[in-house]
């Protein structure tokens, strides 16, 4: 199978160019003699196939549990910057939990759960982990209560299948954008709540085990980098560091003689794209000192993109 031939097989399957171009980046095409073209093409095709078959599952389950509304995650999501975790569910008392994916970057830390129940569910709209604690090889938590939190803030969704199998996304955003480079990550939990938001008595399942388990984080987290971009002077306020992370750009900004009025619209500007910051504002020093994030990723880095705050603008260039 020549290359034209391995590229129309890729073109006949509908996903889109950067899914084809990589799918095509990662296949060894090998020559065939003619008595096996045909053979050679149906397999070639079926390995493409899968292979996007694997990827949409796994784009799916994040696009449609976050119901697509974070621009940085999908484009990171785009180039595969996601762990896939090969577990079994960890039981206990009939119930079962694991980690199906996990994304981790200097802002961002967002994971798929799966809890698996021995029995039917009553109705419910939402699902607490009660006591879940994640820390690192490091005993930095990333996640939970405890001394070194450093997540402070989140957003929840679940879906549910029969009521049996339910899946629990959670986005933690670390609003001082420095999350460590764990080459490990340890789970614990106790208890689970199912809850009815619609219900006066909200908890109507109340589940309680020990499930105890620690990953293994994929290299592109652990050696992950930064794209930093150097801004220009202004006298209004200054910007502290502008740096691109695989999910969003990061940005903190000091404000000298005034405080920051979050009413102001804050935006980017790269060429012909305007872009809204996505993430949560955070401040500090009463309001002098705000951080936030923006959906520009080191996957779609302008070598110039221009900071706008209340009519000031500040251009910021790729070092």
């Amino acid at each position: 199978m020549n290359e034209n031939e391995l590229k129309r097989a890729v073109g006949s399957i509908k996903m889109d160019d950067i899914q084809k171009e990589r799918i095509l980046k990662n296949l060894t095409i090998r020559k065939h003699k003619p008595v096996f073209k045909i053979a050679s093409i149906a397999a070639i095709f079926a390995l493409l196939l899968s292979a996007y078959m694997v990827f949409a599952h796994i784009t799916g389950i994040w696009n449609n549990i976050f119901n697509s509304s974070d621009a940085g995650i999908n484009k990171s999501l785009e180039y595969d910057y996601v762990q896939n975790v090969n577990m079994d569910y960890i039981m206990s008392n009939g119930v079962g939990f694991k980690v199906e994916s996990i994304i981790l970057d200097d802002e961002t830390f967002a994971i798929v759960y799966n809890l698996k129940l021995d029995h039917t569910a009553p109705n419910f709209d939402w699902v607490n982990l009660e006591d879940l604690v994640v820390k690192d090889e490091n005993n930095i938590v990333l996640y939970g209560e405890g001394k070194g939190m450093i997540t402070t803030g989140g957003m929840y969704s679940v879906a549910s299948e029969d009521n049996i199998i339910i899946k629990i996304a959670h986005i933690n955003s670390n609003e001082n954008h420095n999350y460590p480079k764990s080459k490990k990550l340890f789970f614990s939990m106790s208890s689970v709540n199912l809850i009815d938001t619609s219900a006066k008595t909200k908890i109507v399942e109340h589940l309680t085990g020990d499930w105890e388990f620690d990953i293994d984080m994929a290299d592109q987290f652990v050696k992950r980098g930064v794209i930093q971009y150097t801004p220009a002077f202004n006298e209004r306020f200054k910007i502290r560091y502008a740096k691109l992370t695989s999910t969003g750009l990061n940005i903190e900004i000091e404000f000298a003689n005034e405080e920051f009025n979050v009413s102001n619209r804050m935006t980017l500007v790269a060429g012909d794209t305007i872009y809204e910051n996505e993430r949560q504002i955070s401040v500090e020093d009463g309001e002098k000192i705000i951080r936030t994030s923006f959906p520009i990723t080191i996957y779609n880095a302008p070598p110039k993109i221009t900071f706008i705050y209340d009519g000031t603008s500040i251009d910021l260039t790729k070092e």
